[in-house]
């Protein structure tokens, strides 16, 4: 990354690179089907603290960039009665049918295929409960609980053969709580720069809250 290159501006190079037009994640609503209200507040809250974040003159928005990746951000949103109470390996076979559906091919390699995201009633409640971006400080990013969980799809795949279970680490976990504020655009590119290692240095009950 150049000297005053802004981070923003560097995921955008990177999308050129492989000739991405949009980034973002794939949601799965697995809650509230009797309350559109509140899911549509918790959806208007993860855009917020997008916009909040990416629209930042000092970091994002010095060079212009995040003002940029921020027009390019897709929100694909899977919402259906069926996901309701979904576990994670339902959802991963979930996915991966979508990604073959939509895009012909499953490749957990690229983001949008690898790491979709799982928003449950725990963090449903705990991002509406945390502040928004306009009363968020610091100590918010030490100390709040609002997270959405985020899947490692090739941690599952390896897992699908029982005979392949006694060559992996038991000590390794598919998924990682991340603090909702740092899902775009910190998320995103930590695992463009293939850090996922370290979204998952926690253990799966603690928050990831991300460098």
């Amino acid at each position: 990354m150049a000297m005053n290159e802004s981070e923003a501006t560097r995921i955008l190079r990177d999308m050129a690179r492989v000739r991405e037009e949009t980034w973002g994640f794939f949601f799965y609503r697995t809650c509230y089907y009797n309350d559109d209200t509140r899911w549509g507040k918790f959806l208007a809250r993860m855009k917020e603290f997008a916009e909040s974040t990416l629209l930042k003159l000092r970091s994002y928005n010095k060079d212009g960039g995040g003002q940029i990746l921020l027009n390019k951000l897709e929100w694909n949103i899977q919402s259906h009665p069926s996901f309701d109470g979904c576990s994670k390996e339902e959802i991963w076979r979930r996915h991966r049918e979508l990604m073959r559906s939509l895009y012909g091919e499953y490749d957990a390699t690229v983001i949008k295929h690898g790491h979709p995201i799982i928003v449950d009633k725990v963090s449903l409640d705990s991002v509406l409960e945390a502040p928004g971006p306009t009363e968020w400080r610091p100590v918010h990013t030490r100390e709040s609980t609002a997270h959405v969980t985020v899947l490692d799809m090739q941690w599952f795949d390896l897992r699908e053969a029982p005979e392949d279970d006694e060559y992996l680490p038991e000590d390794e976990v598919g998924w990682a709580k991340v603090l909702a504020v740092k899902v775009h655009p910190r998320l995103y590119s930590m695992l463009q720069s293939g850090l996922w290692s370290q979204v998952v240095y926690c253990v799966p009950t603690e928050i990831s809250r991300l460098p």
